[in-house]
């Protein structure tokens, strides 16, 4: 009964976790680096004409996204789960919910080994809650919940293992440090803070479990340290050298910790992923940094001044170091640039504050021994800081709770108009949809479910390289694959609202360059009365002529057609009138805009020239009905303005 409860408190709080999360789970629209790896998993099903952010695969099944530092380790869970459920928001979004409640779970198993059961469900009841928690689980776009469950379940491993030396501990590390390098590679800062930690404090009695061991512990170590050397040099060196920001190259140190601080206070303080979605000012403090350093440098006089170690306190040890490295780690590296990179080093903070208070707390008022009133002062201080955090987690959840179902002022990056501009294209059925703006692509691939996912394309950066150099054959050949004859629906940001600048003049560049047959354009407002999205129809499929950039279109050769018979009739009139000399102005005008000099005309020839004008007039009707255009359509501007 007592182990029925026992874990009846803990998936309480754990499905209290996912009541949270899930409130308005439709809101805020879908955000292209949240549902990048919807297209890659529509490849991994076998879905080869998906455009999808890949950069490595092997045929057609992906290995590796977004510029190389991604893996596709996302793609492939949700590829069954899409297979067997379409895509939809609970699809889409709750697959990493629900691995956030994994995570916990595993974490609450590992405290409650360890610590006690007191110790696991006051752990829990300050996660469950967790604003942070709440806002990157709904919003994955990382991808961070994969690496929560791995950072977590190796960190536990390698707890029980350093404790017991068992073989499927050390092969569960090595497969979590490997899966959680292909996820993303900056789970390189885990893997060097567990094992920093490990060399620091456990470094013999890691020795005596690989010699305990033999052979094959040391064989399984051996192998994941090359992989991971292997992956170091194949992933981690090409990624360091990126610099997406674009101060990674010129921050100071101080500079540098500065950010970093800024960044860890705007994280823990728990709505920054709200502020980012509405761009609305949000709470930020800097007291979670300086309890941060307040429990590293607490635990730190606490395991000086106490002894004798007991496992707890070598837990307290092994928690400290591994936080602090992994801090350390995360702030020496240049690229840092968003609450994504800091949600790393959760639940570090929350678990070593758990773990500080409860091996502070042990004994207390039943012996007297060294450090006692430290201990209490330490166990007290422990307390106020966690009844803080919560009261702070329940304010932030019902704010929450308030603005993900009553706010409407998105920011047109995660604007729930997306589904609306999804619904519309799917009305206009065009034969390809081509995004030439950042952050629309992978949103209506996922709006538009997988039977048409093969007809969108992504053409932002495509049109960026081929600016200076039109005739580039990879751009020749996508016109030829997906404009000509096509139907399209070129789509972008509205005014004011473009996230690459020029995404327009470049989308109106191509238009000329290719000539439709004909454009229409409309523009999309979201709840606000925002024009935030712009649809151009270009219809390539009635043209004779393929589209192609710097070509003439069917209509500019009507003209030319027309040009060079009125060339012709032009010098026929000409003969007919002598002494009749044509402005050089105008070879190629046609015969109402000719200027004529007559020096001598009679009578009979002006017949002649009138008829042949008649003639010449009646060429231009043929044409007009031949190309089942209004006439003005078709005709030079000097004729059609005097038609």
């Amino acid at each position: 009964m007592h182990t029925l409860v026992r874990h009846s408190v803990a998936l309480l709080l754990v499905a209290v976790f996912v009541l949270l999360a899930t409130i308005a789970l439709d809101k805020p629209g879908y955000y292209y680096d949240e549902v990048i790896h919807v297209p890659v998993a529509l490849r991994a099903l076998g879905d080869c004409e998906v455009d999808a952010a890949v950069t490595r695969e092997i045929g057609c099944f992906p290995l590796l996204q977004t510029l190389g530092y991604v893996g596709a380790v996302k793609a492939w869970l949700a590829a069954p789960i899409i297979a067997a459920f379409g895509i939809n928001t609970w699809s889409v979004r709750l697959p990493p919910i629900l691995v956030a409640a994994a995570a916990l779970l595993v974490l609450a198993s590992f405290v409650r080994r360890e610590l006690g059961v007191t110790w696991s469900v006051l752990l829990l009841l300050l996660l469950a809650g967790d604003p942070v928690l709440l806002n990157h689980a709904r919003l994955d776009w990382g991808p961070q919940m994969i690496a929560l469950l791995l950072r977590v379940t190796s960190l536990a491993a390698l707890v029980r293992w350093l404790q017991t030396g068992r073989l499927a501990s050390l092969v569960l590390v090595g497969a979590c440090f490997l899966l959680g390098l292909v996820d993303k590679v900056n789970f390189i800062w885990v893997i060097g803070a567990w094992l920093a930690a490990t060399l620091t404090l456990m470094a013999p009695t890691a020795w005596h479990r690989l010699r305990a061991g033999a052979p094959w512990q040391p064989l399984v170590a051996g192998v994941t340290l090359l992989l991971l050397l292997w992956g170091a040099l194949a992933l981690v060196r090409p990624a360091a050298g990126l610099d997406i920001l674009g101060d990674a190259r010129t921050l100071s140190a101080s500079a540098q910790v500065a950010k970093v601080w800024q960044l860890y206070a705007a994280t823990f303080s728990g709505l920054s992923v709200i502020g980012w979605v509405f761009g609305a000012p949000v709470p930020v403090t800097a007291a979670f940094n300086v309890l941060l350093l307040a429990q590293l440098a607490a635990a730190v006089a606490l395991l000086a001044w106490c002894r004798p170690w007991t496992p707890a306190r070598r837990l307290l040890a092994f928690l400290t170091a591994a936080t602090f490295y992994l801090v350390l780690a995360i702030g020496a590296t240049p690229q840092v640039g968003g609450t994504h990179h800091l949600f790393m080093i959760w639940p570090m903070p929350t678990l070593h504050l758990v773990a500080l208070v409860a091996v502070a707390a042990q004994h207390l008022g039943t012996e007297r021994g060294r450090g006692m009133a430290l201990r209490s002062a330490i166990a007290l201080g422990g307390i106020v800081a966690g009844g803080t955090l919560l009261a702070w987690n329940v304010a932030m959840d019902l704010r929450y709770a308030d603005i993900w179902r009553h706010d409407r002022d998105f920011r047109p990056l995660f604007d729930p108009a997306i589904a609306t501009l999804g619904a519309r294209l799917h009305e206009i059925a065009p034969d390809r949809v081509i995004s030439v703006d950042w952050g629309l692509h992978q949103p209506l691939v996922t709006l538009a479910g997988r039977e048409r996912a093969r007809d969108y394309r992504e053409w932002t950066w495509r049109l960026i390289d081929a600016k200076d150099d039109p005739d580039r054959p990879d751009l020749q050949r996508a016109i030829a694959r997906d404009l000509t004859g096509k139907r399209v629906a070129f789509v972008l940001h509205g005014p004011g609202f473009t996230v690459v600048d020029g995404a327009r003049a470049r989308l109106d560049a191509l238009i000329a360059a290719t000539r439709p047959c004909r454009t229409s354009e409309e523009g999309w407002t979201n709840a606000s009365g925002r024009t935030i999205y712009t649809i151009v129809i270009a219809d390539y499929a009635s043209c004779r002529a393929a589209p192609r950039a710097n070509q003439r279109s069917p209509r500019t050769a009507s003209h030319a057609t027309i040009a060079t018979m009125m060339a012709s009739d032009t010098q026929r009139i000409h003969g007919l009138l002598p002494g009749a000399r044509p402005d050089p102005t105008a070879t190629t005008a046609p015969v109402s805009a000719m200027a004529w000099s007559p020096a001598t005309t009679s009578a009979a020839g002006a017949t002649r020239a009138l008829k042949r004008a008649k003639k010449s007039s009646a060429i231009f009707a043929a044409a007009a009905s031949m190309s089942r255009e209004p006439i003005c359509a078709i005709l030079p501007p000097t004729l059609a303005s005097t038609t």
